[in-house]
């Protein structure tokens, strides 16, 4: 079989995106046979933990990977607007990719002359003109949304759709957990459809730099993580059935690598990356607006939130018991029943779609009348506390990660902290207090860093950030109600809907002649990096306002770059973006896809 992007001298290259691996697990199972085709991946290769974003999301990290700039100059923190500022916070608006377009690697290569082919790239809808072919993933609101496709139209849609792997089917994850089976049965189904569209493409498709991102691992640990989880109370047939499925993507994954290693030749560089790590679901909450209204620096609307009230020692600590089970099932099945009866029109239509002629289903894709009741935006409930004696207050920030918010004068509308000074004096006090904070039933450290504003973000869009941010440490979670106690246990019922959370380190592996350091293990690379690295590789000069490094301690001495003129304005300035690319029904079914996930309430 030819290999048409095998046969030429230029220089050639492949990313290969595995959301949410984190390197830890990736060792861990490799080391105990698990995964032999990763364990000789890793021996002819350089490899280590990847430095992720602070939030450590899905969005911004992949704009972040494929921009090789930080949040400060892109305004992407998250899968919405960060509106830190506005009391009462405002309807979630999905964000889009006209902050990157034009910014990425993929836009530096194609004006290089470079043939590039994107697919299932995460967070960069809709899809823009690049040198190729483009095909962008989750989150869209459509799997056949034209505007997920470059270049528009039929002919690029049939190109990158209609082949082995992918021309059927409906086989969308069901957006709802009313049963495990069917949720392990899909999302193995979607991992097993990205792996082989990964290795048809290589088959069937010519460029000089592939990217696709292979997203359902993510999906698999953000659901079933737990099962791998002694403590939790659940049964033998739950273990049975589901303990191994998390374990299953990964050996999906062992078999990609291998089937890559047989195809692609040392002399075309291959990384692998993920965007964050992944982990147990946090039992621990932090109550951070109670823990500030006890330091004097909030006042909650209700008096009695103030209240002290005893802190439970942890689920963790916990015994099995048959009152535990029995809880957990009743919640279960309340949750399962309100699942079925929004979500039972639109999948019994999409298994009836999986049952009939490929013709015919083709007609009915054409069909815009939809039976279910359209998503509804998500609206943040207003803020539970006086703003008119409230210093600092806590924000929403992403996973394993929370913020607090300085009520300024002049920024907010009921601004009482006067600019300078006494912001700089009160940010100071709450980052020392944060830094000594522990968890009273252990005396556990609740937060692992903590962060100024302007130590984690640079560029003109930074001031869009939090004032502080910080990061929590192992099994705690940030929680912004403002009544006690302090720390408490999450509900464990929810933990069956999202026990698998993100982590800040996530995989990086660097296959080929160009990384000579074979079998060596690297803690210095970081998801920022990936871009000025690939373009070093493709010998295309590496913008300077891209804020990563290119890796050279992985590289081999004759690798060697230049720095090129900055990137092109975006078209749309993210402080100005109040209306994504999308209407609202599209807005409101990327905001469900998220909701089912837990990214947002």
């Amino acid at each position: 079989m030819t290999y048409p992007w095998r046969d030429r001298r230029t220089p050639r290259m492949l990313l290969i995106g595995l959301d949410g691996i984190p390197f830890k697990r990736l060792s861990q199972w490799t080391d105990q046979g698990r995964l032999p085709n990763i364990a000789e991946l890793l021996r002819n290769a350089t490899a280590g933990p990847l430095e992720s974003t602070i939030p450590p999301t899905t969005s911004p990290a992949w704009q972040v990977c494929f921009t090789g700039k930080n949040p400060g100059k892109l305004g992407l923190y998250g899968f919405s607007e960060p509106r830190p500022f506005d009391v009462p916070p405002p309807p979630l608006v999905p964000v889009d990719s006209r902050p990157i377009a034009g910014q990425t690697l993929f836009d530096v290569l194609s004006r290089a002359g470079k043939r590039v082919i994107a697919r299932q790239v995460r967070c960069c809808y809709p899809a823009w003109e690049i040198n190729g072919y483009m095909q962008t993933g989750f989150p869209t609101p459509s799997p056949r949304d034209p505007r997920r496709f470059w270049p528009r139209g039929p002919e690029a849609m049939a190109r990158l759709m209609d082949h082995r792997a992918e021309k059927r089917r409906d086989a969308n994850i069901p957006w709802g957990w009313f049963s495990l089976e069917q949720s392990a049965e899909a999302y193995l189904r979607e991992l097993r459809k990205e792996c082989d569209v990964v290795v048809d493409d290589l088959r069937r498709m010519d460029f000089d730099y592939y990217c696709n991102v292979v997203g359902a691992t993510d999906g698999l640990q953000h659901l079933f993580w737990l099962f791998g989880d002694p403590y939790l109370p659940i049964t033998d047939r739950e273990r049975r059935l589901f303990g191994d499925v998390t374990a299953q993507g990964y050996r999906m994954v062992d078999r990609l690598v291998a089937r890559l290693l047989d195809v692609v030749p040392t002399e075309v560089p291959m990384l692998f990356v993920s965007d964050h790590g992944g982990g147990p679901e946090a039992t621990r909450l932090f109550r951070l607006n109670h823990w500030l209204t006890q330091q004097g620096w909030l006042t909650p609307s209700n008096p009695a939130d103030a209240q002290e009230r005893p802190v439970p020692r942890p689920l963790r600590d916990q015994p099995d018991t048959p009152e535990r089970r029995a809880t957990r099932a009743k919640r279960l099945d309340a949750n399962r029943r309100a699942a079925l009866k929004r979500q039972a029109v639109a999948l019994t239509t999409s298994y009836i779609r999986a049952m009939l002629p490929e013709g015919l289903v083709e007609i009915l894709r054409g069909v815009t009348w939809r039976p279910y009741t359209t998503p509804q935006l998500s609206t943040p409930k207003p803020y539970p506390f006086d703003m008119t004696r409230t210093k600092a207050y806590g924000y929403p920030f992403g996973e394993c990660c929370g913020s607090v918010v300085i009520n300024l004068r002049g920024r907010q509308s009921q601004g009482v902290v006067d600019q300078g000074e006494d912001d700089e004096r009160l940010r100071a006090e709450i980052i020392d207090a944060l830094i000594e904070m522990k968890d009273p039933s252990s005396n556990r450290p609740i937060c692992e860093a903590v962060w100024r504003r302007e130590e984690l973000y640079q560029g003109p869009y930074a001031e869009q950030a939090p004032d502080i941010v910080f990061l929590l440490s192992g099994d705690y979670k940030a929680d912004y109600r403002t009544a006690g106690p302090l720390v408490d246990n999450a509900d464990e019922t929810t933990l069956f809907a999202r026990s698998g959370e993100h982590t800040r380190w996530g995989t990086c592996i660097a296959r080929g002649d160009a990384f000579p350091h074979r079998g060596q293990r690297r803690d210095d690379a970081r998801l920022i990096d990936v871009a000025p690295t690939s373009l070093a590789l493709m010998r295309v000069p590496v913008p300077c306002d891209m804020d990563g490094r290119v890796l050279s301690g992985w590289l081999s001495d004759e690798i060697t770059y230049q720095t090129g003129p900055p990137s092109p304005t975006p078209t749309v300035e993210p402080a100005q973006q109040t209306a994504p690319e999308m209407t609202e029904e599209e807005m409101a079914q990327v905001t469900e896809r998220l909701r089912d996930l837990g990214y947002v309430e």
